[in-house]
């Protein structure tokens, strides 16, 4: 599985920070809060989490979704915590989850973000829903725990018909 280089995650952070990656929520005394949110959620353009993405990727190119866990509160380092990155998919009028990888995020002592990335293809045209989820192996606060970011792959699902009598948007296949 490939996974991004030091120099290539340190780059995500300070692009995360540079575009505001959102309000830092509230911890009280020593307790201790892992966060993630959409803003953090990255799409890279191959499987090695090395490249930027260009352009819509399409059905069978591998992509790479890296994140940035965020650590708040308290100054005990903490071990390895699994991030879980799935995809939700409709499937007869329902969004269903589908597992991609689990990927552990290590906080360097003395650092308040890990970043993660994991390889993924995706098989057929359509919009995806990626969900990244901290899964913390302690107790914190849970509501803050997992961000969603859409993607399209492949060509348009729909078709926009415009004449001077017609105005038509039909579903695509």
């Amino acid at each position: 599985v490939g996974r991004a280089t030091a120099d290539d995650l340190e780059e995500l952070a300070r692009l995360a920070t540079e575009h505001g990656g959102g309000e830092v929520p509230p911890v009280s005394g020593a307790q201790q809060d892992l966060f993630v949110h959409a803003e953090d959620v990255f799409f890279l353009g191959d499987g090695t989490c090395s490249v930027g993405q260009t352009g819509t990727p399409e059905p069978g190119d591998e992509l790479g979704i890296a994140a940035i866990i965020h650590l708040e509160g308290g100054d005990t380092p903490i071990g390895p915590q699994n991030i879980i990155v799935s995809e939700h998919l409709p499937v007869n009028g329902m969004l269903v989850e589908f597992p991609i990888d689990t990927d552990p995020a290590v906080f360097p002592v003395g650092s308040k973000q890990a970043q993660i990335c994991v390889p993924w293809t995706p098989q057929s045209d359509g919009y995806r829903i990626i969900q990244v989820t901290i899964d913390p192996d302690f107790t914190q606060y849970l509501f803050n725990d997992a961000a969603t970011r859409a993607i399209a792959i492949g060509s348009s699902p729909c078709a926009l018909e415009i004449s001077e009598s017609t105005l038509r948007l039909d579903r695509g296949d």
